[in-house]
């Protein structure tokens, strides 16, 4: 077991734990993800550049500590305790550095496996190492090998550490060591094992590493932050005390979930990547590290909280990358340049514009758009009823290609494809009419959503049950979807129906809702990893809880009082004291609690604020 501990301000809570990995980010996409021992080729510390994510370090191991017994979050950076010994990880801001730090001078390895996240080939591999202006520089070089490739021996890039520490002294290794990653296993994730390279090791109490695609770039970080780490240190823990001071988090008074609302305002804010002219959030790391439309359309709103000028930037920012359907990219780019992905044809989304939409008629009706952000929406809003008349069937209703939905995989059967007329895009294209007449007073608008409201009641609502599409009764969290988007579709004692058969067929004891009901025969307890057979056939994902217990919260808030608590109290203890601690991860399985699939998710992380700032009012 180890002692996990969230400190702030000289307050702290802690409980003993199985295990407490952490991820901290620098704000520009470089993030460190770290537990006891490497059980993920996603771990260690991966630099965000030229829109790649490069995994440069896999391991730093302190020669002759003892195990970890304590880890210590600060919010800023994490202690890790191993005896006597206290070892400090600090990513500064901005930048695509670590520090480490030790409280008394000790030898230490340093594991190296540079590759670009998705690339698992093994070979075409070199480093070197030398000494230039003060600082320890190893120098990577990916090339070319046929024994995966075309070619052999065509150099593909390079890329540069650049290392400093309080001694200098270090002496070199070179050896490789083979890892085996538990965890890859566990989820089916191939491959789930690799040689690192063991580099060098180093003596002394304090270490900062800077990595880059250009040399330069690595020399000039890693000394700028060697030699002003003290006051980075103080400006980032100062800037931390200024968001946190800046929420009315005292009117959470249990102090549990007052720290885990405090993470989800941090976890979410991290993953927000700013660049010159642009910004953007990662969907979650270690693994989601590009810019998904309806991800970020769902995290807005929580993001709204912590800096509504920039929520509303990335709301129409996405909506300027609709194509001729009315909708937006999938995964949509922060830069000019042509995205090799976007390039071979990644698919729109089904439900991403009416997300953003959503987003921004909330805005709008809270009084947070100016006039020239209503007269944009408004154009923007027109354009997309237009480009998006062809989708309309003969019926009036809104179609979707399989996995167009949020729900976007299918089960390794094929059999579950959700393709179709589905009841969560009919509400997001009822509250878009609503918008529209709202914004221009036209007319047509109210006539179109009155007629499409008669429509879907007339096929999707029966005997107290909502489809979940045209022909399909079967049970799936998405009628909540549906009440959120668009609660005026049935009236009060209808949607209690709704819920209540809802919970009857989804209810999870532990305070979740499973993704199909419990009865089906694709239904899966357990969650199967990259296999998908679970994804969304049984996982019970945490933006969806949260987003359940809001509805819940608003159409009867005595009623389901007890399920608001539970998925609550689910939230708080996953981010707090599983997974990657104070961090708020993708799924649980259907049988228990656990931290599954993507450990810092940041729609999971949007929707425990926005399900936290409404039952407490924050």
């Amino acid at each position: 077991m180890v002692k996990a501990i969230h400190q702030l301000s000289g307050e702290r809570i802690e409980k003993d734990v199985e295990k407490a990995d952490f991820i901290l980010t620098s704000g520009n996409g470089s993030y460190l993800y770290l537990g006891d021992y490497p059980e993920s080729r996603y771990q260690g510390f991966f630099i965000y550049e030229n829109s790649e994510m490069l995994k440069v370090l896999e391991l730093i191991s302190v020669k002759g500590a003892a195990p970890i017994d304590t880890v210590k979050n600060l919010f800023y950076s994490v202690q890790r305790k191993r005896g006597m010994l206290i070892e400090t990880f600090f990513l500064p801001r901005g930048k695509s550095s670590m520090m480490y730090s030790l409280n008394e001078k000790r030898e230490i390895e340093i594991f190296l496996d540079f590759k670009k996240s998705y690339d698992n080939r093994v070979w075409g591999l070199s480093y070197s190492t030398y000494e230039q202006d003060g600082c320890i520089i190893i120098e990577f070089t990916k090339a070319t090998d046929s024994r995966e490739d075309a070619s052999s021996g065509q150099e593909e890039y390079k890329a540069y550490l650049a290392i400093k520490s309080d001694t200098g002294k270090f002496s070199l290794a070179g050896n490789w060591i083979k890892h085996d990653y538990n965890l890859d296993k566990t989820r089916g994730s191939i491959p789930n094992s690799r040689f690192v390279c063991h580099a060098l090791n180093m003596e002394g109490s304090k270490f900062f590493f800077s990595a880059s695609f250009s040399k330069e770039k690595a020399i000039g970080e890693c000394i700028s932050i060697f030699q002003n780490n003290e006051s980075i240190l103080k400006g980032d823990e100062q800037s931390l005390g200024r968001i946190i001071a800046s929420k009315d988090i005292n009117r959470i008074k249990d102090r549990e979930k007052r720290y885990a609302y405090i993470s989800s305002l941090l976890s979410l804010s991290s993953l927000v990547v700013k660049e010159e002219k642009s910004a953007g959030i990662f969907a979650g790391l270690p693994w989601f590290f590009q810019f998904w439309a309806r991800d970020a359309a769902i995290s807005c709103r929580g993001l709204k909280s912590i800096d509504l000028k920039l929520s509303k930037k990335i709301l129409f920012d996405m909506l300027g990358t609709m194509n001729n359907e009315g909708r937006v990219l999938n995964i949509y780019s922060l830069s000019d340049k042509d995205d090799s992905n976007q390039a071979a044809g990644i698919a729109s989304t089904a439900d991403a514009t009416g997300w953003i939409f959503l987003r921004l008629y909330w805005l709008f009706r809270e009084g947070n758009l100016n006039i020239i952000e209503r007269a944009k929406a408004k154009k923007l809003l027109l354009d997309a009823i237009r480009l998006s008349e062809g989708r309309i069937n003969e019926e009036g209703f809104e179609a979707n290609r399989e996995k167009e939905t949020w729900m976007d995989t299918s089960d390794p059967a094929g059999k579950d494809r959700r393709e179709g007329i589905r009841i969560e895009i009919q509400a997001l294209r009822l509250m878009i009419y609503r918008f529209a007449y709202e914004l221009t007073g036209m007319q047509k608008f109210l006539k179109w959503e009155e007629l499409m409201k008669e429509r879907v009641l007339s096929a999707f609502y029966k005997d107290g049950m909502l489809a979940d599409g045209v022909g399909d009764f079967t049970v799936r969290p998405n009628i909540f979807i549906a009440y959120y988007a668009y609660p005026w579709l049935l009236d009060e004692s209808q949607w209690k129906l709704v819920f209540d058969l809802a919970i009857k067929k989804l209810w999870l004891d532990w305070g979740g809702f499973a993704t199909i009901e419990k009865g089906h025969p694709l239904f899966q307890w357990n969650y199967t990893g990259e296999s998908n057979a679970s994804y969304h056939r049984g996982d019970s994902w945490f933006w969806v809880n949260c987003l359940a217990a809001l509805c819940m919260l608003r159409l009867d808030s005595k009623k389901y009082y007890r399920n608001i608590l539970k998925v609550m109290e689910a939230g708080t203890q996953e981010i707090l004291w599983m997974g990657a601690i104070s961090h708020h991860s993708e799924v649980s399985s259907a049988s228990s609690l656990k931290s599954e699939g993507c450990m810092m998710q940041a729609w999971s992380s949007a929707m425990f604020l926005e399900l936290l700032q409404e039952f407490f009012s924050v």
